[in-house]
């Protein structure tokens, strides 16, 4: 049975291999749960590929059986020839793999004298998703342009939405799909929880997320706290850290970019948020031990031997546990930001009273905080010092409107009055910070009139396809254009020359904008990090010259593989030497609020 209602096809108790034909292109899809792969995973044994043009043939029980070599499989990774084998007659450079129920057929294929296992294989291209995933929704959107699709995962199935209309129609519909129960399900496997500390994250299996729930009560305590008339005293104590980090960096110094700004973004926030004796301003080293677990927290989160598949980022973990455990059993807490202490006891009232557990879940918050900011801190200023007559263009305005003093910035003036700054900081976290959320469908709902999602299901909003989808933001989508939010703050879409127009026929979908994402999720920490990102950059903008050393060149290439769960980060170091301009030596930063 074909599902001709995306271009994901998906086969259920079919005979076995089966072609077919949807807009004139062969496709094909199997699963026979008598015959085929029978994994357990499924109920049917579904197994799927992704259609393309250009297909080769073999012959399989007398029908004629169309492989794509790219395609993805649930058995293997690349096409190779198959011998020996009863469910393929013949041998082809393209064909199919065995998918015999008989154990001793499918245990292995065979190419020569070559054995690879089918479970192998499997784990492979299990593997491949998650490395290659952004890259893989950006190019099937980009290709094929529908609106929405579904894409069969492990255990079930995944609706991709790829269009701004429909994401603001899933927003909408906030309560029959959560964004709650993804929350619950990754957050403990992202920080190795317990199986009581799970069971209060995630409550009762199977039934729709509560309002009593744990993470629903915690809104009500990050989120009026994050508000932009609730920060002045947060962000006042970032601004002026961040002061201190400027003033030590010494005269035609050379520096690694990226690990420069993180590490102030990440020292900064955790004097901000957990106060003067958090576990990183005791222990230093721990801000790298925390980019370690971040780095691999996606092969952390998969549970396949942590300790030797994602050892560095268990490493991290395991290291960042111990420097909270340390905080909480030192009471660290009493001179925390509000927001952090009223967390803390909401999770001593919820049951959550190991102090290991306790300090798992500072570490997820500490995510928060730091990743998305740091990565944006630092593609900003990256792609700002890499166009001179844009860097000369902010740096004057930055001066006209925002430095009101000398060695002082107002942050009002530089959200309020600089343009051209926030349009570039829009257009970098558009372009690195793609964000791809994600609901659980509650119940069978239809949305925009037209389309049915099953009840189990998981939607995903694309936003790293939607981010360079050219039908929206125009030709240069895939290029930074540091004008696109000159006028409006959803974008324009630019004119073929890549100039922005101006007028709202040009504005681009409010919901096409997803780096902070959506509706009932929206990121409410948005406030806080709009401020540190302009802070930080304005700073480095105004006290420094820089250019880059020992080989290396200003717009690294990003990690665009990485399944999206914080900004993107650079796959190339850039060093830099700095020098401090002449007018604002010997100058601590002060930013009036």
């Amino acid at each position: 049975m074909i599902d001709q209602s995306n271009r994901m096809l998906m086969a259920e108790s079919c005979k076995c291999w089966s072609p077919g034909d949807v807009g004139g292109l062969a496709l094909t899809a199997c699963c026979s749960s008598s015959t085929c792969f029978p994994s357990p995973s499924y109920d049917h044994g579904i197994l799927s590929i992704i259609y393309e043009p250009q297909l080769t043939t073999t012959q399989h029980d007398g029908l004629q059986l169309s492989v794509n070599p790219g395609s993805m499989w649930a058995g293997g990774s690349t096409p190779f020839a198959v011998s020996q084998c009863p469910c393929v007659q013949g041998r082809s450079t393209r064909t199919t793999r065995c998918l015999s129920k008989n154990t001793s057929d499918r245990a292995y294929h065979w190419d020569g004298n070559r054995r690879v296992s089918i479970y192998q294989g499997y784990l492979v291209r299990c593997t491949e998703m998650l490395l290659h995933f952004t890259r893989m929704l950006t190019l099937a959107s980009r290709k094929h342009k529908h609106p929405i699709f579904t894409m069969p995962m492990l255990t079930g199935r995944t609706y991709i939405v790829a269009d701004p209309a429909l994401c603001a129609a899933v927003q909408k519909a906030s309560t029959a799909l959560s964004f709650d129960p993804i929350v619950a399900e990754i957050t403990p496997r992202l920080i190795g929880s317990n199986e009581h500390t799970t069971r209060i994250i995630r409550g009762t299996p199977g039934k729709v997320m509560e309002s009593t729930n744990i993470v629903k009560k915690a809104h009500h305590i990050v989120n009026p706290s994050l508000l932009p008339q609730n920060i002045h005293g947060a962000s006042r104590t970032q601004l002026d850290y961040f002061g201190g980090v400027i003033a030590n960096v010494k005269d035609g110094s050379e520096i690694d970019l990226f690990r420069f700004v993180r590490r102030a973004i990440t020292a900064a926030s955790m004097v901000t948020f957990f106060g003067p004796d958090n576990p990183f301003e005791k222990h230093p080293e721990l801000v790298e031990d925390f980019w370690d677990w971040e780095g691999g927290n996606v092969a952390y989160m998969a549970g396949i031997f942590p300790s030797i598949f994602a050892r560095q980022a268990a490493r991290g973990l395991e290291a960042c546990v111990n420097g909270f455990q340390e905080y909480i059993e030192k009471e660290g807490y009493d001179n925390a930001y509000k927001v952090v202490q009223d967390r803390y006891q909401l999770h001593l009232r919820e049951g959550i009273t190991d102090v290991r557990e306790l300090a798992k879940l500072e570490v997820v918050i500490a995510f928060g905080f730091n990743v998305n900011a740091a990565g944006t801190t630092f593609w900003i200023v990256d792609q700002i010092f890499s166009r001179p007559d844009l860097l000369s263009k902010i740096r004057e305005e930055i001066r006209t409107n925002a430095l009101v003093g000398h060695g002082v910035l107002s942050a009002d003036s530089l959200r309020q009055a600089c343009p051209q700054l926030n349009s570039a900081y829009r257009e970098t976290m558009r372009l690195f910070v793609p964000s791809a959320s994600a609901r659980l469908v509650n119940e069978d709902t239809i949305i925009a009139d037209t389309w049915l999602l099953r009840k189990g299901a998981v939607v995903q909003l694309a936003g790293s396809a939607i981010h360079h989808n050219q039908d929206i933001w125009g030709p240069d989508a895939d290029t930074f254009n540091p004008d696109r939010f000159l006028y409006s703050i959803s974008g324009s879409k630019t004119n073929p020359d890549g100039s922005v127009p101006e007028g709202k026929a040009h504005f681009v979908h409010p919901a096409a904008f997803r780096s902070f994402g959506g509706g009932a999720s929206l990121c409410p920490g948005r406030h806080f990090a709009h401020m540190e990102v302009l802070a930080l950059a304005a700073v480095i903008i105004m006290n420094f010259d820089m250019e880059p050393v020992n080989g290396t060149a200003w717009n690294p290439p990003a990690d665009v593989q990485r399944i999206p769960i914080g900004a993107q980060k650079p796959l190339a170091p850039l060093d830099i030497k700095v020098q401090v301009r002449k007018e604002f030596e010997g100058v601590k930063w002060e930013m009036k609020l």
